[in-house]
């Protein structure tokens, strides 16, 4: 145990309650209401005092706090039973000789022995000693000072529900991607509204692909009836159309007239033949709708063609001008691992490469879930920010774990792993030449001017591609299998401007069902390999993409969530996501040099 001693002192700042903790070898036996005996020696308990007093830092410190981290709790009153919401944020000072690194291990350390399910006290008491005891203690030795500040909630502000207590409403099939995102919003919307929001998320997830009503019927699970209704409702918003010539209904892309004579939409039974001058060098691959909407609004001159059906050889490109660039981009009609989502991804990425046999570097762009670092600004990956993969130490881009498999003996679990490393690094040149300009020149971020004017392309759609508001930006920390707290983004260093703007990280990506399902195991597999954000499993894209001798490729993601980019909540974040993502391509894009 340290010879320093912990003392507490204790202040108002209008209705919040602030415990400074500081690590002292001097007691100022005047300021000292009680000091702690036996188990507790050296734990010293001051007088209250004026707020400034109180709150001024030792000689040597800095303000404001240099790490800090929040979360909520009910409180909850004995006798009657009442329950009353609180905010509890911790700030952490160092002592001079600690590194970076030492102040964001130490912080999250402390912060995540101090809330232990298993050993969370319950009560205000044992809460600060706790605190006060951690701080003793010889493994956080330099920690300096802790502000504790506690404030009382309005009981009719938005709270934490730990994800067991929400278990009994939540279908089980569902119930591995609730526990995955952290914690879902609950719908609060009227059925109706809810059935056509399924029905066309259906429709953009399959299209090209149509669907007929009967299948959206049993998916759905209500009667052919509702679903025509549904339909013919959102045909009449101009969301979806039918086929003539079939019994299906797919998606419609919404454009104004002056759009459509720009930038017509040509429905083919077959590819038209293009000369060596029109085919395109560059291939985007996106999986979702609102994905392929936000990498054509980087584009120029373009024209979509497409093919509908029901199963098997649907398919959609888009080709026009990424600077001096031809670029064409598709939609995957879906993505998973299901053996016939497998097949699709692999064959219509294979018909791509095979169709336009002239490309020769391939992105992969879209949304995905953030690591996030409850401490460490830099680290932290939120809502909005994009992903773009570049190598690790052992130089892979994209990290896929097939599955987990225990040692016998030991008992140890190590990863099965697929890795890809693109062989030409044409793309991965030019993001280091970019990123090398930018820190030299720090207002250079020509990805935002792309990002406004997609915004401002992409106005009349259903959707908004705005950024959603900040509070929609909840992080979440695991504390056991079952249980979750909200705790506060960690925020900018001192002097670092945070202008919520697109914040960029550089690192692989990975995937695998065996390592998502859990916030653990994701951290874990993240610690392991560098990952930076988790995307649904886009192995067998990769796997076509190297089968058809193409060696220059990338992923860009947009963080829409804190799991793998599939959750519901999600689904807020993505347009905005996807299209910073697309920005961020476009300024890639446009530094490569022509063939």
């Amino acid at each position: 145990m340290s010879a320093e001693k912990v003392s507490l002192t204790p202040s108002k700042r209008g209705n919040t309650t602030v415990l400074r903790l500081d690590r002292i070898s001097q007691v100022d036996s005047n300021a000292v209401y009680h000091e702690g005996q036996g188990v507790n020696n050296g734990l010293i308990i001051n007088e209250q005092r004026s707020n400034a007093a109180a709150l001024a830092p030792p000689t040597g410190e800095s303000e404001p706090a240099q790490l800090q981290l929040e979360f909520k709790c009910w409180l909850i009153n004995s006798v009657t039973g009442d329950k009353v919401p609180e905010s509890r944020q911790l700030k952490f000072w160092f002592k001079d000789e600690a590194s970076y690194l030492n102040k964001v291990s130490l912080s999250y350390d402390f912060f995540s022995e101090l809330v232990q399910p298993d050993k969370f006290p319950r009560d205000y008491l044992n809460f600060v000693k706790n605190c006060m005891k951690q701080l003793q203690s010889d493994r956080f030795s330099l920690l300096q000072r802790i502000d504790v500040e506690l404030t009382p909630l309005d009981s009719t502000q938005e709270q934490i529900i730990p994800v067991s207590q929400v278990k009994e409403s939540i279908p089980q099939e569902q119930l591995q991607t609730y526990a995955a995102a952290g914690l879902e919003e609950a719908d609060m919307r009227s059925r109706d509204e809810q059935l056509r929001d399924q029905v066309l998320f259906l429709l953009e997830s399959a299209y090209p692909n149509i669907l007929e009503i009967d299948d959206l019927a049993k998916i759905m699970g209500i009667s052919e009836a509702e679903v025509l209704s549904i339909l013919e409702e959102l045909a009449n918003r101009g969301l979806v159309k039918r086929m003539e010539d079939q019994r299906g209904w797919t998606r419609r892309v919404q454009m104004d007239e002056t759009t459509a004579e720009e930038e017509p939409t040509i429905v083919i039974e077959q590819m038209p033949t293009l000369t060596k001058k029109q085919e395109p060098s560059i291939a985007v691959i996106t999986s979702n709708y609102y994905e392929k909407l936000a990498v054509d609004a980087m584009m120029d001159n373009k024209t979509t063609y497409v093919k509908f059906q029901a199963v098997g050889d649907a398919h959609v490109y888009t080709i026009g001008y990424i600077g001096d660039h031809r670029v064409v981009t598709t939609k995957l009609p879906q993505i998973g691992r299901t053996r016939g989502a497998q097949i699709s991804a692999g064959n219509n990425t294979t018909r791509l490469l095979g169709t336009f046999q002239q490309i020769e570097h391939v992105f992969m762009v879209g949304g995905a879930g953030g690591v996030p670092h409850y401490t460490d600004y830099y680290k932290h990956a939120r809502l909005g920010d994009v992903v773009m993969s570049t190598p690790n130490d052992k130089g892979h881009i994209y990290v896929f774990c097939d599955k987990l498999v225990e040692d016998r003996k030991t008992k140890e679990i190590s990863y099965q792993l697929k890795t890809y490393v693109p062989k030409d690094p044409c793309i991965q040149d030019r993001v280091s030449e970019i990123r090398d300009y930018c820190y030299a020149n720090p207002n250079a971020k020509p990805w935002l001017e792309f990002l406004r004017e997609g915004q401002e392309a992409l106005k009349g759609q259903e959707v908004s591609f705005a950024r959603p508001p900040p509070d929609s930006d909840k992080l979440f920390m695991h504390l056991g299998e079952h249980d979750v707290i909200e705790v506060a983004h960690p925020q900018p260093p001192q002097g670092v401007h945070n202008d919520s703007e697109i914040n960029l990280h550089f690192g692989p990506v990975g995937s695998g069902r065996s390592v998502i399902k859990g916030a653990t195991a994701r951290q874990e597999f993240a610690y392991k390999h560098g990952i930076q954000a988790f995307d649904k499993e886009f192995d067998q894209v990769l796997d076509s993409i190297i089968g058809n001798v193409k060696y220059s490729f990338a992923i860009i993601r947009g963080i829409i969530d804190y799991a793998d980019g599939s959750s519901n909540s999600g689904k807020k974040w993505l347009p905005y996501s996807a299209l910073a993502a697309a920005a961020y391509m476009k300024t890639v894009i446009r530094s490569m040099p022509n063939a």
